[in-house]
C-alpha cells in the first residue's frame, strides 16, 4: 500500500527487467553476502516466483535428455519430478547422519559422467541432517574435478535452533560450480511467491531469456516491498522472533 500510494511507485505497474527489479536484486545480494558468506552482486541474482520456478528454469536450461542427476536416496519429490521432466536420469546416493555420502558420490563420478548434484546441505530434506564440513569440502572438490553442477536448494537457512546456521556450499565456491536457490516463501509466507537464484551472470542471462517465454515479469510491487523489508532490517527482525517461537 505504501509503495502504490507514492507517485514514484506508479512505474511499477508497467513492465520491468525480466531478471527482477534491480533494487530487490541488490538487496538480496547484500542479504546473502552478509548472512551466508556469499560474494555476489545484483548481476548474479535472478528473481523468480518461488524456489520451485527457479528449479524448473534451471533444469530446463542445464539438463538435457539422458543426463545423470544425483540426489539423496530419499529426496524432495518435486525436485525429482522437475529433473525427470527435463529428461534427467536420477541416480540415488545414500544419506546418513553426516548428509549425502561423498565417497559414494566420488565412486559414481569415476564410473559415469555426472551432470548435476541436487543437494539440500543445510537441512537435508526430509531427514533434516546437516552436511558435515568434511563432506562439504570434498563435494566442492569433486565438482571442480569432474565438472558437475551443484544445485544447492537452501530452503530453510534461517531456521536453525541448536547453533548458528552452517554456511552454504555456495559460500566456499570459487569456480562457479554452485547454483544457489533460496526463497522468501518460507521466511515470510507461502503466498509471497518470491524465490531467487544466485549464479554466474551468464546463467542469469539464460534464465532471463527463458523467463520471457513463460512469465514476462514477476511481481514488481511485491519485489519493491521485499527490497524495502530487507533494507530496513524488518525481515531479519521477523526471523529472529520466528526462530525463537519455533524453537520453543
Amino acid at each position: 500500500k505504501s509503495i502504490l500510494t507514492r507517485k514514484s511507485g506508479l512505474f511499477l505497474l508497467s513492465y520491468i527487467d525480466v531478471e527482477g527489479r534491480q533494487t530487490v536484486r541488490k538487496a538480496i545480494a547484500d542479504y546473502l553476502n552478509s548472512t551466508r558468506g556469499l560474494q555476489t552482486s545484483y548481476e548474479n541474482i535472478m528473481v523468480t516466483r518461488g524456489a520451485q520456478m527457479a528449479m524448473f528454469m534451471l533444469a530446463s536450461i542445464l539438463i538435457s535428455k539422458g543426463d545423470l542427476v544425483i540426489t539423496g536416496d530419499i529426496s524432495f519429490r518435486y525436485a525429482d519430478l522437475t529433473f525427470m521432466h527435463a529428461g534427467a536420469k536420477l541416480v540415488r546416493v545414500k544419506v546418513d547422519e553426516e548428509g549425502i555420502d561423498a565417497d559414494e558420490l566420488e565412486k559414481l563420478c569415476m564410473r559415469k559422467k555426472i551432470r548435476a548434484l541436487y543437494i539440500t546441505s543445510h537441512h537435508h530434506y526430509p531427514t533434516t541432517v546437516t552436511l558435515s564440513a568434511s563432506r562439504r569440502m570434498k563435494i566442492i572438490h569433486l565438482a571442480e574435478k569432474y565438472k558437475f553442477i551443484i544445485i544447492e536448494d537452501d530452503y530453510d537457512y534461517e531456521f536453525h535452533y541448536e547453533s548458528s546456521p552452517i554456511l552454504p556450499l555456495a559460500s566456499v565456491d570459487r569456480h562457479g560450480m554452485v547454483v544457489y536457490i533460496g526463497s522468501f516463501s518460507k521466511t515470510i509466507t507461502p503466498a509471497v511467491r518470491m524465490g531467487y537464484v544466485a549464479a554466474p551472470p551468464n546463467l542469469v542471462q539464460e534464465m532471463a531469456k527463458l523467463r520471457q517465454l513463460i512469465d514476462a515479469q514477476g511481481d514488481p510491487v511485491m519485489e519493491e516491498a521485499v527490497a524495502e523489508l530487507l533494507n530496513e532490517g524488518e525481515i531479519r527482525r521477523q526471523m529472529k522472533k520466528a526462530v525463537k517461537i519455533y524453537k520453543e
